[in-house]
Parts: C-alpha cells; structure tokens; sequence
C-alpha cells in the first residue's frame, strides 16, 4: 500500500470517528434538553432555540 493510499483511509477513518463522536454529544444534549421540557424547566421552544446554537 502507498503512503498516499494509508493516508487516505487514515483520513476516512478518522473522519468516521469524529462523525460518531458529535452524534453522540448531539444526541446527549438533545436527551437533557428534552429532559429539561419534560420537568418544567423551559419550553419547547427554548430547547429548539438551545439545540440550534
């Protein structure tokens, strides 16, 4: 394999990693978001607004 070749599917790899990692904290704070509407504490449209940012 040519280093251009490794390099190249390091990148993806490490691309796919990363992908995985923001969905993960994305749905983490959608869950305490959500969490929060459901105690009361905002409004739906606030942890719309929250999420957005």
């Amino acid at each position: 394999m040519t280093s251009y070749h490794f390099a190249k599917k390091e990148l993806i790899v490490s691309g796919h990693m990363d992908l995985a990692h923001l969905i993960d904290t994305a749905t983490a704070v959608l869950i305490l978001l959500n969490d929060e509407v459901e105690q009361g504490d905002i409004t739906l449209d606030e942890a719309k607004d929250r999420a957005r940012k």
